[in-house]
């Protein structure tokens, strides 16, 4: 029976058709029956074999690592404890399990450049009660979602999915705990394996795929891998480290540094050993180098630990040594009170009994005594005994000087007894005797009692010696007490010094080996940078919204980490970018239904299987619901109803109802939605990710595109710079000419000149200019002229009279004349003489300096001398005209009639119109500000009298509003026609000459509204027919004469019509 069938027939097994009963999966024994044709019987007897060995019945029962030089039997579980660190007794040896293979060549693999589709196989090996993670197993459904069709999706880390690869070398066994171990589990068979073409149940084991029995699903070990190469592997390794590395300083009782530290030591063999696995698949030389450096480190550990142990072990000697020495001065100070008190006793024991033989013998005294009671004498015995009985008990609480003195006292005869001896003497000689024997008892008593008191003195003496050696003994004893707290702190002291100079070592231990890796790391890294291109950074272009609020950093930060995060690597763009800005595939924001993510995650997931992620999404794409009321909640249907009313993309809906993504993962509420806030058009993010996502070969191509176009643009930045330098030449050589032009000033410009730099107030006459040709006809005289001075109202009604009387002239002969001929024939007309009309024409020149701080003098000096032509006056005549005639127009519409007064506001909003304010060609916003300073101060009311803004004192003077009018006018057109020269000698390359296109481009630059009739005219005065070249400078003049729109002035004013609107320089 071929692999192929077998999975059919599971797979029908686990999906049967309608109305019928579901068929138990096979076990693992009929699995192997049916693909290798072996025998029931035979099956069972191999299971019965195995058991009895304590392995469960399974494929782990027989695991190989398959390679293609052969096949390596798995590890077994290493130790023996239930719990990582549940004891220090087994340790590994710094050595074991690492690859020492003396061969340089490097790993062949199927591939050596592991891309985003090739993934790891792991090894098959059943799961442990605990599990490293303790997330809900969600592959099946991943597999349904992604296996469908032949071939993997290519996710890194999911089992069954990728090419196996082949090794030329053996791998070493990992010593992860069988109990550490994580899988993946698939309640069906997936359908990836029929897409592969397995033919054998061998091919299964191969790619490290079993069945587990006892939980009927299919399993494949992912961790610790089969061929472990993915980044994938390498996050569970860290993982599992951590979770290692809590659990052991958890539950293990910190009782000993150095048994802590050995017990550490193991877990981060166990998982160097696993990282060395992991580079072995790209690199054999780099793994054994890596082992190699990790044996070296840990012989200097163990070398260190062996010295630190050493140390303490000395440590621990001579505390042994002071407690022992403490504990025999102790011991000895015990025997010494024992032996005082043993004295004592015994000095109390000798007391007593020389009490009880005092009390004897004053019991024989008093018998003796009372023998002798009815003589003469017993009276005389009785008061000695009694004394004596009494110095007796006075002799246990004085000293035992005072009680012999007294038992000598007693001793002695009394006056009583020497008068009864005397009185007797002549008595019975039998008395007599009895008395002497009476006397010399009493005499032997007396010695006996004096010997006794001096033994007791004796005994109170060595009593009170006794009690002085306690007392010293006592001293003696806190004298040790505080010698061994000093011991003991010295020795706390040297335990925490101990502590810290292990930590120290290893410290300097850890800092040493990091030193010596990371030098062997940049030398390796060193040889493979000079050997290989640098892998450029991601480039997501520029961002295609103008926007201040966004953040570039922080938008390149979400998309770096997107792309960087495993599950998201292999996520098609349009996918990774509706999760970003939290929307459907066609562009649909969730951000406001995020409470309904994952609402029917339950429902689909649940036993019952009401409701399946097809049923979904054939309902929504068919719009019929009414088979889902009776499974989702009343509020998922009016979403889901929205949903279809607003379009909303199927596929990417049903993800966000089930709660994830595109690749089956579980929505993420850090990235979901992430870049919503920032407002960026789809497209823009988009195009970004593609950008961002593109291989290192791409990038690189890109790279060296844009190396060409910076250099092409570098080649054309010097051409560039090169043509301007020449312009510069060009244009210093230009302005110097003009110099020298200007230089060759005019007898009235030299005039002028000296007017300027002398005192106007102190000058009483005048040096005639001559007679020459360049002389103006009113000022040819040879001689001293006197000053006759003018007040500014005589000059002003001077100008006036000549500019009336040259219109009227002209418009009487049609004859014209320029201003500065005009005055001679005038001046002449009123005095008659030549040497009359000197000394007029050079007191009114004098006159128009003096007062050229009024507009009217200005203007006619500045006309005088040529600096402006005569048209600009009949400008700013129009433009007052203009402006009066705006003013009153404004009157009749806000008041009905001309009232003389008009609201400022309105005047406001209306001059801005008229002078287009803020517009191209139009009066600049500084200047319009101006215009409304001057306003204010002169009509500072909110109402405008306009006839008297508008009107002349009886001096000719205007306010100050009219005044700024006409400056104003005056300076813009001096501008005007100095940027209009500018342009000229652009075009010309700063050459003097120019021809007519560059007139016209240089007038369509500065006034692209200029209509083509006013060009075609401007254009036919600067070149009349016949003249193809002329000079910027004659080309200038002649502009100047008939450049703005009053210069017809003349010709309207002959048929009557001076209601022209006149304007600031428009072109």
């Amino acid at each position: 029976m071929s692999l192929e069938s077998l999975l059919d027939e599971q797979a029908a097994a686990a999906s049967p058709g309608a109305g019928q009963p579901r068929k138990q999966s096979l076990t693992i024994e009929e699995a192997l029956e049916a693909a290798a044709g072996v025998t029931q019987a035979e099956v069972k007897a191999s299971a019965s074999s195995l058991r009895q060995h304590g392995k469960p019945v399974n494929v782990r029962a027989s695991r190989m690592i398959h390679t293609s030089s052969g096949a390596l039997p798995t590890q077994p579980n290493f130790g023996g404890r239930r719990d990582l660190g549940a004891t220090h007794s087994d340790r590994l040896s710094t050595a074991s399990g690492f690859s020492h293979a003396g061969s340089t060549r490097r790993v062949k693999t199927a591939g050596s450049a592991m891309g985003a589709s090739t993934k790891s196989s792991s090894m098959g090996r059943t799961r442990g009660s605990k599990k490293l993670f303790e997330s809900t197993d969600v592959s099946y459904r991943k597999d349904r979602a992604s296996m469908s069709s032949a071939g993997a999706t290519g996710r890194v880390g999911t089992a069954l999915e990728g090419q196996s690869r082949s090794l030329n070398f053996v791998l070493p066994k990992t010593l992860i705990p069988e109990r550490h171990e994580v899988a993946e589990r698939w309640p069906i068979v997936p359908n990836l394996l029929r897409a592969r073409k397995l033919n054998s149940f061998q091919s299964l084991k191969d790619e490290g795929v079993y069945y587990d029995e006892g939980n009927k699903n299919w399993c494949k070990t992912v961790f610790p891998s089969w061929q472990p190469g993915s980044r994938a592997d390498a996050l569970m390794l860290r993982k599992w480290t951590n979770e290692a590395i809590d659990d052991f300083n958890a539950s293990q009782p910190k009782a000993n540094v150095l048994e802590d530290m050995k017990g550490a030591q193991e877990i981060l063999t166990m998982a160097f050993h696993e990282l060395t696995r992991q580079v072995l698949i790209s690199c054999r030389e780099r793994g054994d180098l890596m082992s190699e450096l990790w044996n070296s480190q840990t012989v200097l550990f163990a070398k260190a630990l062996e010295i630190s142990d050493a140390d303490l072990h000395r440590t621990y000697l001579k505390l042994e040594e002071a407690e022992q020495k403490v504990e025999e001065a102790k011991q000895a100070a015990l025997d010494e009170k024992i032996n005082q008190v043993l004295k004592s006793r015994k000095t109390e024991d000798e007391n007593e009994a020389m009490k009880k033989d005092l009390k004897d013998l004053r019991r024989k005294l008093d018998r003796y005594g009372g023998e002798d009671r009815g003589s003469p004498d017993a009276a005389t015995s009785s008061g000695a005994r009694r004394r004596s009985r009494f110095a007796s008990q006075k002799m246990d609480t004085r000293a035992a000087a005072a009680a012999a003195a007294r038992v000598d006292s007693a001793s002695k005869p009394s006056s009583s007894d020497r008068r009864a001896s005397k009185d007797s003497d002549g008595e019975d000689p039998r008395a007599k005797a009895t008395a002497a024997a009476a006397m010399r008892k009493g005499r032997r008593a007396s010695t006996r009692t004096s010997v006794v008191l001096s033994n007791l003195d004796e005994k109170q003496s060595i009593i009170a010696n006794f009690q002085k050696k306690e007392d010293s003994l006592a001293e003696e004893n806190t004298m040790l007490r505080e010698m061994l707290a000093s011991v003991k702190a010295e020795f706390v002291d040297l335990q925490r010094e101990l502590i810290r100079l292990e930590q120290v070592e290893t410290e300097v231990l850890e800092l040493t080996g990091r030193a010596e890796y990371a030098e062997s790391r940049f030398e390796d890294i060193s040889d493979q940078m000079r050997s290989m291109t640098p892998r450029p950074e991601r480039n997501f272009g520029a961002v295609g919204v103008d926007n201040d609020e966004i953040d570039t950093q922080d938008l390149m930060d979400i998309l770096n980490d997107a792309l960087d995060e495993p599950k998201y690597r292999d996520m098609p763009p349009e996918s990774l970018t509706s999760m970003l800005l939290g929307q459907t595939d066609n562009g649909v924001p969730l951000q406001p239904y995020m409470s309904f993510r994952g609402c029917l995650e339950p429902i689909v997931l649940s036993s019952s299987a009401k409701l399946s992620r097809k049923k979904l999404e054939d309902s929504l794409k068919s719009g019929d619901l009414e088979n889902l009321e009776e499974v989702c909640p009343h509020e998922v249907i009016l979403l889901m109803q929205r949903a279809l009313r607003d379009k909303f993309e199927v596929i990417s809906f049903c993800n966000f109802l089930c709660g994830i993504d595109a690749c089956s993962n579980p929505i993420d509420p850090e990235y979901f939605g992430s870049l919503a806030h920032m407002e960026i058009p789809r497209h823009e993010v988009l195009s970004m990710i593609k950008n961002g996502s593109l291989p290192t070969a791409e990038r690189v191509t890109m790279l060296g595109e844009d190396q060409r176009r910076m250099r092409r643009e570098i080649q054309d930045s010097r051409d560039t710079l090169k043509r301007f330098m020449q312009t510069e030449q060009r244009k210093e050589i230009a302005r110097k000419k003009r110099e020298q032009q200007q230089r060759k000033m005019k007898p009235l410009d030299n005039f002028l000149a000296d007017l300027e730099n002398g005192d106007l107030s102190k000058c009483k006459s005048f040096i005639g200019l001559g007679n020459g040709s360049d002389v103006p006809s009113f000022l040819r005289f040879h001689g001293k002229i006197p000053v006759t001075k003018k007040s500014k109202r005589e000059t002003e009604k001077m100008t006036k009279e000549i500019w009336k009387a040259k219109l009227d002239w002209e418009q009487k002969t049609g004859d014209q004349f320029y201003l500065i001929d005009f005055v001679y024939v005038y001046l002449k007309d009123m005095v008659g003489i030549q040497s009359s009309i000197a000394m007029e024409g050079y007191n009114f020149v004098f006159s128009l300096k003096k007062y050229s701080y009024d507009v009217d003098c200005e203007l006619f000096l500045k006309i005088l001398t040529g600096e402006v032509m005569e048209e600009v006056y009949l400008e700013q005549l129009d433009l007052q005209k203009s402006i009066e005639k705006l003013m009153v127009t404004l009157d009749r519409v806000s008041n009905k009639k001309e009232t003389g007064f008009i609201d400022k506001s309105e005047l406001k909003q209306a001059m801005q119109s008229f002078f287009s304010v803020g517009q191209p060609n139009g009066k600049q916003t500084t200047r319009f500000d101006e215009l409304l300073e001057k306003l204010n101060k002169e009509q500072p009311l909110a109402k405008v009298d306009y006839r008297r803004l508008l009107s002349e004192d009886e001096d000719f003077n205007q306010g100050p509003f009219m005044e700024c009018v006409r400056e104003q006018m005056l300076i813009e057109r001096i501008e005007y026609f100095k940027e209009l020269e500018n342009l000229i000698y652009e075009e010309t390359n700063y050459d003097e000459k120019c021809d007519e296109e560059q007139v016209r481009v240089a007038l369509l630059q500065i006034n692209p509204d200029l209509s083509k009739v006013e060009l075609r005219k401007k254009l036919q005065s600067c070149f009349p027919k016949g003249v193809e070249m002329t000079t910027v400078a004659l080309a200038l003049s002649t502009l100047k004469r008939g450049a703005t729109k009053l210069s017809n002035v003349l010709a309207q004013k002959k048929r009557g019509k001076r209601g022209a609107r006149g304007s600031v320089i428009v072109g």
